[in-house]
This record gives structure tokens, sequence and C-alpha cells, in this order.
């Protein structure tokens, strides 16, 4: 019995060293990493012999990192009339993004309506036996759509439908789908090669634009704005008042 306690108590001591190892093992280890982060503990160090030079290299590097400011943060934070004209430009900037990019999306479905319609205008046309659609001009003239006009034995094979489209009416949707797709590539031009540039530009932190420069920034946004874009960026003033029997009064008044 005695030899069975014995043993008992001995495997309970291993146990215990066991136990005190591995805690001992897993403090030296976050001990060591946290002398590695130069991270303050409380405690002193036991595997780095860092000399006062070091520490003091240590010290300053982290104090110049957070003081460092980028040539842009510094005019924005020590020049007032640079920080105002910059906060004017960006506004302008950032009005004429969101005012492009919602523009985009109504062109864009734009398009889609007009190829859609153009389809079922298509669909709807009259036909030669082999397939080609054709249209019937206001003169009673009978062209494809590409401008050949069909003349002789080949009109009489054409099949004729109720309400299909005329020679007008595809070349109108044709003009018009047109007209929209170079409308959404002005868009697009517009929102990267003049918005994205000067969100650049104005965002540089090391080379910062100059005021002469954002006075050129916003001239350029103005001017290449396209017309659905200008419209909401550059509002006009009402220089009158509603008309009175079909009079309008100047609200300025004579001059003085």
């Amino acid at each position: 019995m005695k030899d069975v306690d014995a043993v008992d108590g001995d495997k309970d001591f291993q146990d215990n060293m066991e136990d005190t190892v591995t805690k001992r093992r897993a403090q030296d280890y976050e001990d060591l990493q946290n002398e590695l982060a130069d991270r303050e503990t409380g405690r002193n160090a036991r595997f780095l012999n860092k000399n006062s030079t070091t520490t003091q290299e240590n010290e300053s590097k982290r104090r110049a990192e957070k003081i460092f400011l980028s040539a842009l943060e510094i005019l924005l934070q020590n020049d007032l009339l640079y920080a105002d004209r910059h906060a004017e430009v960006m506004d302008l900037l950032s009005r004429a993004e969101i005012t492009t990019e919602q523009a985009l999306q109504v062109a864009q479905q734009d398009l889609q309506n007009g190829q859609d319609q153009l389809d079922e205008m298509r669909g709807s046309a009259n036909r030669l036996p082999e397939g080609t659609a054709v249209y019937r001009d206001a003169e009673g003239n009978v062209w494809t759509e590409d401008g050949r006009k069909i003349e002789g034995h080949e009109l009489d094979g054409i099949v004729w439908k109720e309400n299909a489209p005329s020679y007008e009416d595809i070349l109108k949707q044709k003009r018009a789908l047109e007209e929209a797709r170079r409308h959404v590539e002005e868009l697009r031009r517009y929102q990267i090669d003049v918005l994205g540039k000067h969100r650049d530009r104005m965002t540089d932190p090391d080379n910062p634009p100059s005021k002469d420069d954002m006075d050129d920034i916003e001239k350029d946004i103005k001017e290449r704005a396209p017309e659905s874009v200008r419209m909401e960026i550059m509002p006009e003033v009402e220089t009158s008042s509603p008309s009175v029997d079909g009079k309008s009064f100047d609200t300025k008044g004579p001059p003085l």
C-alpha cells in the first residue's frame, strides 16, 4: 500500500513540474515577443541586450513617425487660404463625380432601352423571302437597313406586315441609339480623363497642387463637363422674377 502511495506521489510531483515548465516556456515566449516589438510591459528585459544608444534611437524614430506630415497636410494645416481653396475645389470635384456617375447610369439605361427598341422594330419589319428586313419610306420606296434600294422583281417577294416601321422610323431610331452611345462614351471619358486625373492631383500627398494649379483644375472640370453634368454643377442664377401678363421684370432694378 505504501509503495502505491509513493508511486502516486511521484506522479503528481512530475505532473506539477511539467506544468511549471510549460507555463515558464509560454511566459518566456511572450516576453521575447514583447521585447522584439519594443512593447512596454513593466517587466525587465531578459533576452535582448539593448544599450542606451539603441533605445534612444528607437525612441527618436517613434517620435519622428508620430509627427511626420505630408507636404499636403502641412499646407492644409498651416495655410488657411490654401485650405479654403482646396476645400472649394474638392467640393466641386466631388459634386462632379457624383453627378457624372448618376448621369452615366441614366445614359447607360437609355442606351439599353434604345437598343431594345431598335431590336423590336427590326423584329416587326417587312422582309424579303430570304429574311432580310426592309422598310418603305414616305415616298413608297423600299430600302434595306444599310441603304440598299429594293427594286423590280425583289418587290414581289416581300412579306408585308401591318404596322411595320418605316424607313424614316428605323433611321431615326438608329441615330438616337448612336447619340445615346456617344453620350455614354463622353461621360466615361470625362469621368476618367478629367475627374480621375484631377482627384489624383488634388490628393497627391508629396506634390500638392499650387493655388494656380487649383484654378486650372476648377476651370477644366467646368469647361469639359458634358452638358448633363454642367447643368448640375453650374446652375444658372435666376436674374428675373416670374412674368406677369407676359412681361418679365428685372429684379436688379435700374442702375444707380
